[in-house]
């Protein structure tokens, strides 16, 4: 497999409701080799399971509630790619 182009973090509090939708953002991108990393910071709703019902390759970190900043900055720690890019999963509008 070929080395991540770009490594795209989404931090996640509480978004179950629209994990699918930025899901579906990122996989819309024409490009071949992405890293997709997303950071539950302490959500207590169904993000789990959203996360295993796509069954994509999604790279998850778990942590306690500590901000958006934080989870974005774990994500890119995280990341293997030189381009390191933050996403919110945000719904519509």
């Amino acid at each position: 497999m070929a080395a991540s182009e770009i490594s795209v973090t989404v931090p996640v509090y509480n978004g179950a409701a629209f994990y699918d939708s930025a899901l579906d953002s990122i996989l819309r991108q024409d490009c071949p080799h992405l890293e997709i990393i997303v950071v539950d910071d302490g959500s207590t709703d169904d993000l789990d399971e959203n996360i295993r019902r796509r069954r994509v390759g999604v790279r998850c970190f778990r942590q306690p509630r500590r901000g958006p900043a934080a989870a974005r900055n774990t994500g890119i720690r995280a990341a293997s790619a030189r381009c390191p890019c933050c996403i919110g999963a945000m719904p519509r509008t």
